[in-house]
């Protein structure tokens, strides 16, 4: 079933809850104090079926007074039907209205001019061009133009044509993905309980699905739900709708309250915007200033903080973040009106870009880029600017937020031009070859800097200005292609060879310190060896320091010596037989100073299995094959 959201909008007393009568048969003006003042004080709600579906009617309050309320009610319209008396023409409040509505994004109006029994026959061309040409400077253009009379039915036929071929045109307002309920209205009903009403967006619910309220973050289940006086078993986006709620209380709710999909919304307090104001140069906020900000149905105070006007591609659009004293919700590429706080002003309106963004620095033009690639809704270049402003790979969370996508959609999206580099984050073919080159560059200059070194740590790869993850993929690529060597928590350029750079009295030096290790096998560590050496044969894996934790001393021995020392316990102790420290000790003959480190080493590389205070030796334990004599 087709359906469609009208505001009806227009200056206090111009006739708009009448004629919404007229056309519906349906009375707006519920309350007590409406009735006395003959006025409205909150959004009325009616209806009315057409050959191709049926239109929901928002009557909005038309007195200054009640702009909130006016905003609420029209928030989640799809056009406008503007209310003007024939006798009075366009007044104050029809302006603001005209304004608040181009702020909303609604581009469809039909105007009906009221009270027409009461204009004489040879005034009404007359007044009919001078609200044509009123209407020409409101933004928008020439909307159809209507003389009608609630009391007489002039012109009804006409409007209620207008009104069925709007269920018909196509949806232009930007909608969130999944369903989301502004709240307007919270009461209870005696036998069903906590009752919430809105225009729902964004996709349809049904009852007993399980949904939340933000900013409270109260999960809820749908009860039930009533539409247009009827229970029903599904509501669509655009309709008008009661729900009622299980496990929530009345006052758990806060006016401008959302109810909305599970985990696909969330609550911020900076929204990132692009300005509508007054003038078109959003030079009327000034930086910093505090403004009331219409959202849905909320009305909060937020702080304006623009960024740097200007970008290479010379963008001149007014972006801004808003700082809101308390969480709020919305959804990318929804529709806001701004007022002054004092006194109470309509200043224009924002499109806000990111509902959940980061609190930023006026001159982060990189973040000005991601926001000039949002308002043209380009996926690609959206892509490119957050990996841009971070340093290189952004989170597929971000992207499909910002681009208005479910996160399959903005993968598949991904796939032609970037690449997974984690569970959750992307980038660009080239920015992962960039990292890659700044991978291989900062490994040279460690090696530059330190020859002698077998590899450099991996801390050196922290000082890239890249997200880890980037690095990581980066960094196995490079040694799948055989760029790279890695050993544990160090790497080291493939044709990095410190021993090649000893000069031959070097070289024979060398070779002294590692014989003269070999021959001491478990012995006392031979000291006063060259530094730079003997850290290149630990490197390399020749020698091997083991510390001795108690005593605050590194020994040093040969591998093979090692090697030799493990088959030496497997021949005396065979597994299963458990042996103690105290008989390795005897067994190979050395002493506890140095048995208790060599045996730490080995339950470490698994050739012992400690418990308690005995060991045993591992079956088929891995020991390196000892060198060659």
């Amino acid at each position: 079933m087709n359906t469609c959201c009208i505001a009806v909008i227009g200056h206090v007393d111009h006739g708009k809850s009448a004629l919404v009568c007229a056309l519906t048969g349906i009375e707006t003006n519920r309350l007590p104090e409406e009735k006395a003042r003959g006025m409205s004080i909150t959004p009325g709600y009616a209806y009315a079926h057409y050959s191709s579906g049926v239109v929901d009617f928002i009557d909005v309050p038309g007195h200054e007074d009640f702009i909130a309320a006016m905003v609420s009610g029209a928030s989640g319209a799809r056009a406008a039907m503007v209310v003007i008396s024939a006798v009075e023409g366009i007044r104050t409040q029809t302006r603001e209205h005209l304004e608040i509505a181009a702020a909303l994004g609604i581009e469809v109006a039909i105007v009906a001019v009221t009270k027409a029994d009461l204009l004489a026959q040879d005034a009404r061309e007359l007044r009919l061009e001078a609200i044509r040409l009123a209407l020409s400077e409101s933004g928008f253009g020439d909307p159809r133009t209507m003389l009608c009379s609630a009391l007489t039915g002039e012109g009804l036929p006409e409007l209620h044509a207008e009104l069925g071929a709007l269920l018909v045109a196509p949806e232009r307002a930007a909608a969130p993905l999944h369903a989301f309920l502004p709240i307007d209205r919270v009461f209870s009903l005696a036998g069903r309980g906590t009752i919430v009403t809105g225009t729902l967006l964004g996709g349809e619910i049904s009852p007993d699905r399980r949904m939340r309220i933000l900013p409270e973050g109260h999960g809820v289940t749908l009860r039930g739900l009533q539409s247009r006086g009827g229970e029903r078993d599904r509501v669509q986006p655009g309709e008008r709708v009661a729900v009622n709620l299980r496990g929530v209380a009345v006052e758990q709710i806060r006016r401008g309250a959302v109810l909305c999909a599970p985990d696909a919304f969330a609550q911020s307090v900076c929204m990132d915007v692009v300005l509508d104001v007054k003038g078109g140069s959003g030079t009327a906020l000034k930086q910093g200033e505090e403004v009331r900000v219409l959202l849905g149905t909320a009305s909060d105070v937020a702080q304006v903080r623009h960024f740097a006007t200007g970008t290479d591609s010379g963008d001149q659009s007014v972006f801004a973040q808003l700082r809101f004293r308390k969480p709020v919700v919305g959804f990318a590429g929804q529709r806001a009106v701004l007022r002054r706080l004092s006194p109470p002003q309509t200043l224009g309106g924002a499109i806000v870009l990111d509902p959940q963004a980061r609190f930023a620095r006026a001159n982060d033009l990189a973040r000005r880029g991601v926001l000039a690639a949002v308002l043209r809704q380009d996926a690609y270049c959206i892509a490119r600017a957050l990996a841009k402003a971070h340093g290189g790979a952004f989170y597929i969370e971000d992207f499909a937020r910002l681009a208005r996508l479910n996160e399959p959609d903005a993968s598949g999206a991904l796939e032609e031009s970037f690449v997974s580099v984690g569970s959750d984050m992307f980038a660009s073919r080239e920015d992962i070859e960039g990292c890659t080159v700044a991978i291989i560059e900062a490994l040279r200059r460690y090696h530059a800097a330190n020859p002698m070194a077998m590899a450099a740590p991996r801390s050196v790869l922290s000082r890239l200005k890249a997200p880890a993850a980037l690095v990581w993929h980066a960094e196995a690529a490079a040694l799948a292609d055989d760029l790279l060597r890695a050993d544990g928590t160090h790497l080291a350029l493939r044709d990095h060879d410190p021993f090649a750079l000893l000069t031959p009295d070097r070289l024979a030096l060398l070779e002294r310190i590692e014989k003269t290790a070999l021959e001491a096998g478990l012995g006392p560590p031979q000291d006063g060896a060259d530094n730079d050496l003997l850290t290149l044969l630990i490197d390399s894996g020749r020698l091997v320091a083991l510390p001795n934790v108690s005593l605050g001393q590194t020994l040093v021995f040969h591998r093979d010596a090692l090697s030799a020392a493990a088959l030496q316990l497997c021949a005396a102790f065979p597994a299963p037989e458990p042996f103690t420290t105290s008989q390795a000790r005897g067994a190979l003959n050395t002493t506890r100073r140095i048995i208790v480190p060599v045996l730490e080493y080995f339950d470490a590389r698994g050739i012992t299995r400690r418990s308690g205070d005995t060991r045993e030796m591992a079956a088929d334990f891995p020991v390196p094959p000892l060198r060659a004599t």
